[in-house]
This record gives C-alpha cells, sequence and structure tokens, in this order.
C-alpha cells in the first residue's frame, strides 16, 4: 500500500490527483499532524481538488495520498498514534 505525502508539494499533488480523481483518497492534515485534524476525501471531492485553486501544501497543511482508506489508516496510527479518520461531510455524505 503506498502513501505519497505532498508538502509544499502544489504541483506533484496536482499531478495525484489527475492521476487518481476516480480511485483515490486525500487525508488533509496540518503540517505538524495530530489526531484532531485528520480529514479524509475522494481523490474527486472539490473541496480539495480544483486544479490551480491552491495553494494545497504550501501554508499550513499538507495531503497524504492513498488508493485505499486502510494505508492512510495506518499511515495515521504511525504519526499520530490515532487511526480514526474524519470523514469530509461533503463528499462522504
Amino acid at each position: 500500500m503506498t502513501v505519497e505525502r505532498f508538502e509544499s508539494d502544489d504541483h506533484g499533488y496536482e499531478g495525484w490527483l489527475i492521476r487518481n480523481r476516480a480511485t483515490g483518497y486525500v487525508l488533509n492534515t496540518t503540517k505538524s499532524p495530530s489526531a484532531g485534524y485528520l480529514w479524509l476525501h475522494f481523490a474527486n471531492c472539490n473541496r480539495i481538488n480544483k486544479l490551480g485553486g491552491g495553494p494545497w501544501t504550501t501554508t499550513g497543511y499538507i495531503k497524504v495520498c492513498a488508493t485505499n482508506v486502510a494505508a492512510l489508516e495506518e499511515w495515521a496510527q504511525v504519526e499520530v498514534g490515532s487511526s480514526e479518520l474524519h470523514r469530509c461531510e461533503f463528499c462522504w455524505a
């Protein structure tokens, strides 16, 4: 399970979105990730995928991306000690 972390790399993040829009997931979190701010989105959620709509990863946030939720839960468990991801109320509705 491959996880890609994008920090200060909006171009790389947008490229990942283009390649994985139909099957990917994006975890939005702060540059210093914490269990209190782990927001899970589908890659096609317009909250996190408007190409050219950033900055996405150059301010206080990073994007952690994968093609399955389990990989992101595992990443969160290792990074912040919790695999509880908050699901976006728009794309998971």
